[in-house]
């Protein structure tokens, strides 16, 4: 039974890690989107307007970008101390 309970746990661990790591790619793609918009915008339009709102789509792509791998290590930090307590009360 305890290598039951073991197994349930690890797969726990995995799948809670593949859906962190789905979420990074989520942020990842979405940064990418923001940074392409704001440069295609900024090379084909010729209002200043426009090359201001260029500029804060790539301001808000690199944002989402760092608050992505800033989220992702947070919390793959705390998933691996979470898992080595748990480690820990097994045995």
């Amino acid at each position: 039974m305890r290598n039951f309970q073991n197994l349930q746990h690890q797969l726990a661990v995995d799948r809670t890690l593949m859906a962190l790591e789905r979420t990074l790619l989520a942020f990842i793609r979405t940064a990418l989107a923001l940074l392409i918009s704001g440069a295609t915008a900024f090379y084909v339009s010729q209002s200043p307007w426009i090359h201001i709102a260029a500029g804060i789509l790539v301001a808000l792509g690199f944002a989402t970008f760092i608050a992505g791998l800033v989220r992702y290590r947070r919390r793959k930090k705390t998933l691996g101390a979470f898992a080595a307590a748990a480690d820990e009360d097994e045995e």
